[in-house]
């Protein structure tokens, strides 16, 4: 007895392609192309109608210990092309590549070529290195040398003159704790008590990025927005959460690329700080004194506190982490 045949068809962007399936059965195809050997491998999922692309997608995520061990099995076979993806992974996501515009040039053929020249499979570590930091990974300009090598030879991080002055891109925006660290000098924490994120203790319902606590005991409340969708979301509730008879002044920190829209995006009573890319932070509009607003007591102060001497102990571990993630590399 044989199983009925079931139709499915296979959208793609150069046409549509018709697959003819066994039900709960490997496919019978009339042509032969990467999709179809890839569906061959795996029980075709028979009536289903589906792109070329979700059905990869549907496979992949099926068979990831197939994808891992062919990839193990491939690259130990061909270790010059597991150079080529670290060095497009690395082009495309390194923040400092993406500014001075260092672009991945070379082939896999031509990292072959460089695997043999420079004999790598001798080196105990081996490493990519470009002979010149300024410049692209190509053919000429990339050799195998020993990780260690590679490490010790000092390395250009520093812009070229001619990019000193380039303004912050989409990959390179202002980070909260560098806002963090610009307010606090701003305000003097010497002078002043300043605590990052509280949440618990005080009964504001609600996290504060800052809160400042003055000398005279009066505190004050930082927003801190780096990006325009923060700034939006914000809009959207409407300021209920920054009300609180703790807090006499609100001020919103962002970056100086945000300033033309925080003006329109932050509440009326909230004043607005600029920090730019060298951390200097600039008043452009004072915030509306709360006069309702009630001085701390000696135990609210007290818990902030020991809310500052907790963070102190989770800074260092990740500290730690830090050091021993660099030792590691």
């Amino acid at each position: 007895m044989t199983l009925p045949l079931i139709k499915s068809r296979m959208g793609t962007a150069k046409g549509e392609r018709t697959f003819y399936a066994v039900k709960n059965g490997t496919p019978r195809i009339e042509e032969t192309n990467l999709f179809s050997l890839a569906i061959q491998r795996v029980p075709f999922l028979s009536g289903v109608e589906m792109t070329e692309r979700k059905y990869l997608k549907h496979w992949k995520r099926k068979n990831k210990d197939k994808i891992r061990t062919y990839r193990h099995r491939y690259f130990k076979k061909n270790p010059w092309a597991k150079w080529k993806c670290l060095i497009a992974s690395r082009c495309a996501c390194h923040p400092l590549l993406l500014r001075l515009g260092i672009k991945n040039k070379i082939t896999t053929q031509e990292l072959k070529q460089l695997w043999f020249r420079d004999k790598a499979w001798l080196l105990k570590r081996p490493s990519i290195d470009r002979k010149d930091s300024q410049k692209s990974y190509t053919f000429a300009n990339c050799r195998f040398i020993e990780f260690l090598e590679n490490t010790s030879r000092p390395k250009i991080f520093a812009l070229p003159k001619e990019h000193k002055k380039l303004e912050r891109n989409k990959h390179m925006k202002m980070r909260s704790n560098e806002i963090e660290i610009a307010i606090a000098r701003h305000f003097n924490s010497r002078m002043n008590l300043i605590v990052p994120n509280v949440f618990w203790g005080l009964g504001f319902g609600y996290e504060l990025d800052l809160m400042i606590v003055t000398q005279s005991h009066y505190g004050w409340e930082v927003e801190i927005k780096v990006s325009l969708s923060d700034l939006k979301n914000e809009k959207k509730k409407k300021f209920y959460a920054h009300c609180s008879n703790k807090i006499r002044r609100l001020y919103f920190a962002v970056p100086d690329y945000l300033q033309e829209k925080a003006i329109s995006l932050i509440p009326e009573k909230a004043g607005l700080l600029i920090v730019d890319k060298d951390l200097k932070v600039t008043a452009i509009k004072p915030p509306k004194i709360n006069k309702s607003a009630q001085k701390l007591s000696q135990e609210d102060i007290n818990k902030l506190y020991e809310l500052a001497a907790m963070r102190i102990w989770s800074l260092k571990e990740k500290l730690i982490r830090n050091e021993a993630n660099e030792r590691g590399r």
